[in-house]
């Protein structure tokens, strides 16, 4: 076996190693404490995504009362609501569901949607969605037919 000569071989000092394994343990205990806390920020952002798909279906319900159906096509929903006299449509949009009127401008009634899917079985509007946290929704809403003209 030989020995180098001249330069000394770099190595931890018993204190490195000790400061080392303090930091390696309180990483640890962090990574712990986050990791206890996520089940309750989970359930927290289920709530929240629970009022807010009660909340827009409550909205959606409110703005169909009185209305009639006219069409369904290309996952859209057409309807006539004489109340305003004027013709509306529900609709997935990017990642909300929203309300458009005949001209111009929208209502956005729900954001935050992956996937949406509208289906008219009369009498009921079957809305079904998908949040971006995965949550699965899905509810009806009463839209009387069209009146047939004499």
């Amino acid at each position: 076996m030989q020995r180098s000569l001249g330069k000394p071989h770099a190595a931890f000092t018993l204190l490195e190693t000790l400061v080392a394994l303090l930091v390696f343990s309180l990483t640890l205990s962090l990574i712990q404490t986050e990791l206890k806390q996520l089940p309750k920020v989970l359930t927290g952002t289920f709530v929240e995504e629970d009022i807010r798909w009660h909340l827009a279906s409550q909205q959606v319900e409110a703005f169909l009362t009185g209305a009639t159906f006219e069409e369904c096509e290309h996952n859209k929903v057409y309807f006539y609501q004489p109340a305003n006299q004027k013709h509306y449509r529900i609709e997935p949009y990017k990642q909300m569901i929203r309300l458009m009127g005949d001209k111009q401008g929208h209502m956005p009634v729900l954001l935050g949607i992956k996937a949406a899917t509208l289906n008219y079985h009369a009498p009921f509007i079957q809305l079904t969605a998908t949040t971006t946290s995965g949550q699965h929704y899905q509810s009806e809403f009463y839209l009387a037919p069209m009146e047939k003209q004499p």
